[in-house]
């Protein structure tokens, strides 16, 4: 269809623009976009200068300016006050961008997680058991939860707004020991005052070096130095189901390990890693221990 310098319906502006007619109604209602009727049908009618203001208002929506500062733009304010409207916004569209690339870049971060937890999973149904390895672990990063999870969260975030934190429950090395002494450790886990234990804390396995930045803040967050660790995912219920943990532990009893001096179970949507000892959730598990071999 040819769009000619003709008066125009609503129908034929709102589709002229790829709006509804609802909207262009509105426009009118709001003052924006007044129309004249058509004294033999009662249609509304929109003219060639009123089509130059339709393009206007869609332009400025597009710009994410609200229809009251549209209204403003258009009818009240000086030239300097649009400009200062105008340069506003572009902060504005600005914030929202970096903020959209942060949460870009914490999709692919969670994406690359749930891929490592499909292909552990993959690797138990062709095994039936889950792949354990002993990997040499990076540092961590960790910090007290002293205020608010945003407030900690967005500290993480200023260190790299990539990456994401996981909710991690500090609780005691002598629990964990317990655990590997017992054939049974599902009851430990799924014990109400074993659950009470401990401190929440976020932590972040630190891939990309960032601890060892010269103006890296130590006293919000505390770093565990690199170690050797056995690394593992299965899959849990939590508070209810740890069958599957157990094969981790018989792991540990066979190869003679015992787990280093604190216990660090982190609990979220997909795989991830903390300390030294069994990462607990929902979708999966991580265990991360320091290698001490009985002579």
């Amino acid at each position: 269809m040819k769009y000619q310098v003709k008066d125009y319906y609503v129908k034929e502006l709102a589709d002229y623009y790829g709006i509804s007619a609802q909207a262009v109604r509105l426009y009118d209602k709001k003052g924006l976009l007044p129309s004249d009727k058509n004294e033999v049908n009662g249609y509304r009618t929109y003219t060639r200068e009123d089509v130059v203001t339709m393009d206007y208002i869609c332009r400025l929506k597009k710009m994410h300016f609200s229809l009251e500062e549209i209204r403003r733009i258009m009818n009240e304010e000086p030239l300097e006050q649009v400009a200062e409207m105008a340069a506003e916004q572009q902060r504005r569209l600005e914030e929202e961008v970096r903020e959209l690339q942060h949460l870009i870049g914490y999709l692919a971060d969670y994406h690359e997680k749930l891929e490592q937890v499909l292909a552990y999973e993959k690797n138990r149904e062709e095994e039936q058991t889950a792949k354990i390895e002993i990997v040499d672990a990076p540092p961590f990063v960790i910090r007290e939860i002293t205020t608010n999870m945003d407030e900690a969260m967005e500290s993480f975030r200023r260190l790299d707004s990539n990456l994401i934190p996981f909710l991690t429950v500090e609780t005691a090395a002598e629990e964990a020991k317990a655990c590997m002494e017992k054939e049974k450790i599902g009851a430990f886990f799924t014990n109400r005052e074993n659950r009470m234990n401990g401190d929440y804390k976020l932590s972040l396995i630190d891939e990309k070096n960032l601890s060892a930045a010269p103006d890296f803040d130590f006293e919000t967050f505390r770093v565990i130095a690199p170690c050797t660790a056995l690394y593992t995912v299965v899959r849990i219920a939590t508070n209810k189901d740890y069958d599957r943990v157990e094969e981790i532990f018989d792991f540990l009893r066979e190869e003679r390990m015992r787990s280093a001096e604190t216990c660090w179970h982190a609990r979220s949507p997909t795989a991830t890693a903390t300390e030294k000892a069994p990462n607990m959730l929902k979708s999966g598990l991580l265990l991360k221990s320091r290698k001490n071999r009985k002579k």
